[in-house]
């Protein structure tokens, strides 16, 4: 177990793993038949697919959120990854973070 006390170190030991991603759905996301049928409550996230990326930047809002610059992450088929060009801003309010081990595993990024 390792237990980091500020996310300077946390970034500093686990900012060059693949992290997945699924971004919340907001109130006002759902489609009126949605809300008409009350399946509002049944998908929490815009996506129900993982989307994996690598932490570019993370920036310290006033209202102690974080607002974190991800760039996409491709699996090739011949187990490297390719890496996006542009960097996606989202507050880490609207997301679940997530890693797994298996996107860590003898993969190699190409920078």
């Amino acid at each position: 177990m390792t237990c980091n006390t500020d996310l300077e170190t946390w970034l500093h030991d686990f900012g060059d793993r693949i992290y997945r991603i699924l971004e919340y759905r907001k109130p006002g996301l759902f489609t009126p038949y949605e809300m008409e049928n009350k399946f509002s409550d049944e998908s929490l996230y815009v996506c129900n697919e993982y989307k994996k990326v690598i932490i570019e930047e993370v920036i310290e809002l006033p209202n102690k959120d974080l607002l974190i610059g991800f760039c996409e992450v491709f699996s090739e088929d011949d187990g490297e990854y390719e890496i996006s060009d542009s960097i996606e801003y989202l507050k880490l309010s609207e997301i679940k973070l997530e890693c797994f081990a298996c996107d860590q595993q003898d993969k190699k990024l190409g920078w």
